[in-house]
């Protein structure tokens, strides 16, 4: 079952952060933490009150009249950090404190909790979801982008030799594995009693060594021929018409559990009690969507050449009609 402790977390962390940074920025800005300055009387028996802070000056050059001259960047009653905090809190923290909210927004929306309520169903419709995926035929896909990267030189208007260095792609292709037939190999739809959070995964499996040894070779073919430059990306996907996360529900459902009242919650830096509220009301599964996939060798005329033997059934198997 998949953990989200960890993810979870940023549901405190962020706002917590964010709630951090505005009230230091108030109070460095707005409470009198702006610094200031003050000029006190010198008299030659007694020392420098503040050497650290002050300095003494010639105030009037006539009579030779001295004053010590004491400037304090920071007049908190918590006590003053670093010139550089100061500087962060007053003017850098609120872009920080926008930067937070927004990255806090973005991770409330997409976490599997708010996925999942966002497809709120019925036991009945999420059956339909579940029969509509599994019929989807799979398929593998291959992708190569072939590219190098190429230096010029320029003279700026000061005279200056400058360099700029551009990725130039040279050859990109995708493509895909060709399979004779395939089998859905899904887990049975899950029993709902109250409601259910249903997380699908999406994997698949060969039929046999034939199968995957089959799709290795012509992975490291494919790789092969588009190595056509200094350097190569790949990468092979897999597409098996996996659903969305769900939350089912067998009977009715409380009237705060809907998704427009967790987007609200968001917005106002309330999700981690929220989720906890869904977590408290409801079950969590996963769901594998399995495919099985099955190659048939033929000749060049068509022909079987590794016949299936018995043991090789094809009931519930469906041609690829795609190759």
């Amino acid at each position: 079952m998949p953990n989200y402790r960890f993810r979870d977390s940023w549901a405190y962390v962020l706002p917590l952060s964010t709630t951090f940074l505005m009230l230091s920025h108030w109070y460095y800005k707005y409470q009198g933490c702006t610094g200031r300055s003050e000029i006190l009387p010198c008299y030659p028996d007694q020392p420098n009150p503040d050497p650290d802070h002050c300095d003494v000056i010639l105030q009037d050059p006539t009579d030779l009249t001295f004053v010590y001259e004491c400037v304090y960047t920071c007049d908190c009653s918590f006590g003053c950090p670093s010139d550089f905090w100061i500087h962060f809190f007053q003017n850098v923290a609120p872009y920080v404190a926008i930067v937070l909210y927004i990255g806090y927004v973005y991770e409330a929306i997409k976490c599997p909790a708010a996925r999942a309520l966002g497809n709120l169903r019925g036991q009945e419709e999420g059956y339909k979801s579940y029969l509509k995926a599994t019929g989807v035929t799979p398929e593998m896909k291959f992708y190569s982008q072939a590219y190098h990267y190429e230096t010029t030189y320029y003279t700026d208007s000061n005279g200056n030799t400058k360099s700029e260095t551009k990725k130039v792609v040279t050859r990109e292709v995708t493509s895909y594995f060709s399979f004779t037939c395939w089998k859905d190999d899904s887990e049975n739809f899950p029993d709902v009693n109250g409601i259910l959070r249903v997380h699908p995964k999406d994997v698949f499996g060969c039929h046999d060594d034939f199968t995957s040894k089959k799709l290795d070779d012509d992975w490291e073919q494919f790789k092969r021929v588009n190595n056509t430059d200094t350097h190569q990306y790949t990468s092979q996907t897999y597409h098996g018409g996996r659903m969305g996360d769900l939350m089912l529900y067998s009977h009715s459902t409380p009237r705060l559990l809907r998704y427009t009242h967790y987007v609200t919650a968001s917005l106002l830096m309330a999700s981690a009690p929220f989720r906890r509220y869904i977590y408290g009301i409801s079950e969590e599964t996963e769901l594998k969507m399995k495919k099985t996939l099955r190659c048939i060798a033929k000749d060049g005329f068509g022909n079987t050449v590794r016949p299936c033997t018995p043991d090789e059934d094809m009931e519930g198997y469906l041609y690829n009609t795609g190759n």
